[in-house]
This record gives structure tokens, C-alpha cells and sequence, in this order.
């Protein structure tokens, strides 16, 4: 949205006109649960409810039979719910969990040429429209072996950015164990996570790893690599998968 706001430049002042992200709570509903409230940019909401649902740990993509979206609520229908009226109800944008166990490690040795991910970095940039408009949003961005841009999206939570684009490769029947992520966020536990369950086997991002979450990186068998920006990246985890 557009906002007039006032700008102050040393000893000058004046009135612009600034873009703001958007910003809601969209409620997830699965079966006759209200099972999670998100704070997230309210559009590709089908994208962002199963990227949800699988990349948390709550059901496997193949238990999930339909998404439909009214306004901001999503309504998921899936095959045999479970225990998720046990489950912890999300209230805010960078929050995950909501299945404490840690995931099984990934299966996929898949390695990728430095060149090749080196070249793929400034897609992070192209993609992020709403962030070059407005400094208000993440972008994940999932690329193919070969450098080719795959799908990506931005959301105002980098968590949800991360399960929008996972959502998508999962409605589209589309491979992840073949393909890295582009990430504008932290690596933290919550998105190391959410990759090791997608099944990526490589998550670039343009800043900082955090300490648990590159032990857990090591452990899960997930590559990581940070502060990739220009021609350099540091890789954290599994540097033999990028030769």
C-alpha cells in the first residue's frame, strides 16, 4: 500500500510517498480444526498452506486431498487428521515447531557446481520485487541444477516465504531433491528444518547461519552455505556437495 510518510535528511525535511508490504493473520483450518493463525502476506495462500502443513512435520504431502482459499482463510482437507487438535496453534510470521521431533536426515548426496550457484545469485535480487519496492519482505527462491530459476516468492516472514515456494514444487509435482534454495533469512533451526523436511538438499543465504541450526545442518545432511552476496558465499555444511 501507498503511505505518505515524512523524511528527514540531515537538516532537510519532506513529505514522500512510501510502499508498504502487506501484512494479515490468515487462518489455517484442516478438517473442522482451526489448527494455525500465521501473520503473512495475504497471497499464494494454497502454496502457503501445504508448504505449511508438510514442511513442518504435520502430514506428508500425499495425505492432503484439497486446498481452497476464502479471503484470508485457507481450508485444508487431509486423510486421517490424527492428533492435530494436540498441536500447538502458530500466532505470529517466523514461527515454527509446531512438531518438535527433529526430521530424518536427507537422503539426497546430490552436488552442485560453485559456479553454477554463484551465477544463480543475483536471481535473489530479480526476484524480489515487492522487497526492492518496499525493504518489507523475505524471498526463497528455488533453482534447478543447472542455474535455471525454478519458482520463487516473497512473503513479509522468511518462514513463509520458505513454505510458499515449497508449496508450489509440491501442487506442481515438481522435484526438490534435485534443486537448491535461495534465501534472504537467517538459517536458523526452524528453516533448517523446514528444508531437511521439504527434502533440499542446499540452502543458500544471502546472511548469517546460526550456531544450533549449523550443528543441525551437519547432522541432517543438509548443505548450507551463507552471506552469499556478489562473487564469494561461505559454505558452513557439506562442502563436498559443492564442487
Amino acid at each position: 500500500m501507498e503511505f505518505k510518510a515524512w523524511e528527514f535528511d540531515g537538516g532537510k525535511a519532506r513529505k514522500k510517498s512510501v510502499f508498504l508490504a502487506d501484512e494479515d493473520y490468515v487462518t489455517l483450518f484442516v478438517g473442522n480444526l482451526k489448527f494455525a493463525r500465521i501473520f503473512a502476506s495475504p497471497e499464494n495462500l494454497r502454496e502457503l498452506s501445504v508448504g505449511f502443513l508438510v514442511s513442518e512435520g504435520v502430514v506428508p504431502c500425499g495425505r492432503i486431498k484439497k486446498v481452497s482459499v476464502r479471503g484470508v482463510n485457507a481450508f485444508i482437507e487431509v486423510e486421517d487428521a490424527g492428533n492435530l487438535d494436540v498441536l500447538t496453534e502458530l500466532r505470529s510470521s517466523g514461527c515454527s515447531g509446531v512438531v518438535s521431533e527433529e526430521p530424518e536426515p536427507i537422503k539426497s548426496d546430490k552436488r552442485f557446481r560453485r559456479g553454477v550457484v554463484l551465477s544463480a545469485l543475483p536471481l535473489l535480487n530479480e526476484c524480489s520485487k515487492t522487497w526492492r519496492k518496499t525493504g518489507g519482505t523475505h524471498t526463497a527462491c528455488l533453482v534447478a541444477e543447472d542455474g535455471r530459476h525454478v519458482a520463487s516468492f516473497e512473503d513479509i516472514g522468511r518462514h513463509n516465504a520458505l513454505d510458499k515456494t515449497v508449496g508450489w514444487a509440491l501442487l506442481n509435482d515438481v522435484r526438490l531433491d534435485d534443486k537448491f534454495l535461495l534465501f534472504t533469512g537467517r538459517i536458523s533451526m526452524g528453516i533448517v528444518y523446514k528444508t531437511v523436511r521439504a527434502g533440499i538438499p542446499l540452502l543458500v543465504s544471502n546472511t548469517a547461519g546460526l550456531s544450533k541450526a549449523i550443528q543441525a545442518a551437519e547432522k541432517l545432511n543438509l548443505a548450507t552455505a551463507g552471506f552469499a552476496r556478489g562473487e564469494k558465499f561461505t559454505v558452513y555444511t557439506h562442502e563436498e556437495r559443492i564442487a
